[in-house]
């Protein structure tokens, strides 16, 4: 590991250059490392920000607040609505259908589906963290979402 960084430090100009572990494997094993002569940032090291936008917009919609496996189901039963603004537990790699809005309570990558898909829709969508908790009360109402 410490070769790779070393060759990847020489072309990446950004500082600070760090190795992310973010596969649980890849995480134990850099864990037990004893000085690998680079430096390392684990996941919480930083904890992450409280919001986080990914699609800037605002829209109307109804608030439906679900797991990831309760949004499986109504993917697979087509009943999500242009008209629904989704509150989810965690980032899905993808939603299918046009919805109003998605907030979720786990990061997306910038370049995931989920991201680029209400990006070239202009759909609004951000990370809000505990998603549930903070779009539970407003379950079923009509509501105004701003990203």
């Amino acid at each position: 590991m410490r070769g790779a960084y070393e060759r990847l430090a020489e072309t990446f100009a950004l500082r600070p250059f760090v190795y992310a572990p973010t596969h649980p494997v890849a995480i134990d094993r850099a864990r037990g490392w004893e000085d690998p002569g680079f430096p390392i940032a684990f996941p919480g090291d930083n904890p992450p920000p409280a919001y986080e936008p990914y699609t800037l917009g605002a829209n109307y919609g109804r608030v439906r607040v679900m797991t990831l496996a309760q949004l499986e189901q109504v993917n697979r039963d087509g009943s999500i609505s242009w008209q629904d603004i989704l509150a989810l537990d965690l980032a899905p790699t993808d939603v299918e259908g046009v919805l109003a809005a998605v907030v979720t309570g786990g990061r997306q990558g910038e370049l995931g589906h989920l991201a680029v898909r209400t990006a070239r829709r202009g759909t609004p969508n951000a990370y809000v963290q505990n998603a549930h908790e903070a779009f539970g009360p407003f379950e079923g109402q009509l509501v105004r979402l701003e990203v």
